[in-house]
């Protein structure tokens, strides 16, 4: 996938470099979003079961919100969700964009997501419950992109 452009990850791409012997010049910033998802699970005193639980209503919050903006949530059954949101645009534009260049529109507003083919995005939702201004945020960005 990463080969034939349908996936873009940043830090999948540096893996595959390193495991191919290529020495080049990355792009760190993989490692930071790493580095803050390990800050943030080992810093919560919740319960697993307590973080679970934001983590749903975030994106449940979201999965709403998002459609206002020409985002289709695509939600699992209920028993299969773990706090992962899947967005895929509606609009022609963001559909049409590779995952890289998509992937690159939500990062200068300020949002890291992996993006797929087609105008499909994953987003992992925050341990705590997300602040207004967050969720406004990264609203702004959806409609940006959209």
């Amino acid at each position: 996938m990463l080969v034939h452009g349908l996936i873009d990850d940043p830090l999948l791409k540096f893996a595959e470099h390193i495991q191919g012997g290529i020495e080049e010049t990355v792009n760190l910033s993989p490692f930071f979003s790493a580095g803050g998802a390990v800050n943030d699970a080992s810093r919560t005193t919740a319960s697993p079961e307590a973080v679970l639980t934001n983590r749903l209503q975030n994106a449940e919050t979201v999965a709403n919100a998002a459609e206002a903006f020409d985002w289709q949530p695509q939600m699992p059954q209920p028993s299969l969700r773990s706090g992962i949101l899947l967005l895929e645009a509606r609009r022609a534009k963001p559909r049409s964009l590779s995952p890289e260049l998509l992937r690159c529109h939500f990062h200068n507003s300020g949002i890291e997501l992996t993006a797929y083919e087609h105008g499909l995005d994953r987003l992992a939702m925050p341990a705590d419950k997300l602040e207004p201004a967050a969720l406004d945020w990264l609203f702004m960005a959806l409609q940006n992109v959209a």
